[in-house]
């Protein structure tokens, strides 16, 4: 495996991947680089852990397609893995994950897609909790993505008839706020944190949100992640 990974500019700095919280951007950065050849990443839950993220962010990463979950094995791969890195013939080592790579095809444009079962066309992506996204889109014809659901796991549980999305369900047009406040929902502490993004904005919020679930619970003051005038 490589020592060293690449990152497109046109990949980290579209607003599809800048719309995501950070604590999901920075999870995809350590996850790609912990891909091994192919893109595959066999520790993403634990890689979470070690940085301070959780499953909602490797949810949100999925849900927004920049990795692909296999259920059945708990293998992620980087979706943008070879728009991203290239790699000399010498020093390529295939994949260990060989009945992941065969269910997976490149497009056009490096992009990683599932194949469907007779191995020609791909189907809709699908997220750990079994709800599907737009066939054959790739976040570079964001316009074409219809708005989804996050699962059974959601809230208010799916999307209205025509692709409107109930409220509590994800939606690819959520601004960072919207996003982060989706998020605290699903981990039950929207009423506490919805007061700090109103008075102290996004990072603030988000530093809040980041360390009540590392902590595993509401705990201190969010006043301590900003200079208040003595």
């Amino acid at each position: 495996m490589a020592q060293k990974r690449m990152f497109s500019r046109q990949i980290t700095e579209s607003d599809d991947f800048l719309d995501l919280p950070l604590s999901a951007q920075s999870l995809y950065f350590h996850m790609s680089l912990s891909a091994d050849d192919e893109g595959f990443i066999s520790s993403g839950k634990r890689i979470a852990r070690a940085i301070g993220a959780d499953e909602t962010d490797l949810d949100a990463l999925v849900q927004s397609e920049f990795l692909i979950l296999f259920p059945d094995s708990g293998v992620y791969v980087d979706s943008y893995f070879w728009t991203n890195n290239t790699l000399k013939s010498d020093r390529f080592h295939p994949t260990n994950y060989q009945t992941e790579r065969k269910q997976l095809e490149l497009n056009e444009n490096k992009v990683y897609r599932l194949r469907n079962q007779n191995g020609t066309e791909t189907e809709p992506n699908r997220n750990q909790n079994g709800s599907q996204y737009s066939p054959g889109k790739n976040r570079e014809d964001k316009n074409s993505i219809d708005q989804v659901s996050v699962g059974e796991g959601s809230p208010e549980g799916g999307t209205q008839q025509g692709g409107t999305p109930q409220p509590g369900t994800y939606s690819e047009n959520m601004d960072q706020n919207d996003l982060l406040l989706y998020m605290a929902k699903m981990a039950g502490i929207r009423q506490e944190l919805e007061p700090v993004l109103n008075r102290y904005g996004y990072e603030v919020a988000h530093d809040a949100y980041t360390a009540w679930k590392k902590a595993g619970a509401v705990i201190g003051q969010y006043r301590k992640f900003v200079e208040e005038p003595q």
